[in-house]
């Protein structure tokens, strides 16, 4: 069962200049990182926008469009390597 942000942000929906992207991008960073800061206090928190895995899918989205610069796609790799292991982290602090 797929959520409405599987369908927004499925690859190939996004049509955002590069300069959109990337500031997508930023921001989406920028969330990382309060998920990062928040660390085991996530696994209370009720809301999508609190699972890595919401952020996974934009950050896909953004990153799968044809001409994407390699600025944008190594952002994107590193943010999925962030999200990777908060997913991790939240999951361990769960046993």
């Amino acid at each position: 069962m797929h959520g409405l942000f599987d369908v927004i942000w499925a690859p190939g929906t996004i049509k955002m200049s590069i300069h959109e992207r990337e500031c997508e991008l930023a921001h989406i960073d920028r969330m990382v990182s309060y998920l990062e800061a928040r660390g085991a206090d996530l696994k209370g928190q009720h809301g999508t926008v609190f699972t890595p895995r919401y952020w996974r899918a934009r950050v896909e989205a953004l990153s799968n469009p044809t001409g994407t610069p390699d600025r944008v796609l190594k952002l994107a790799s590193q943010l999925l390597e962030r999200l990777r292991k908060l997913d991790e982290a939240i999951v361990n602090s769960r046993l």
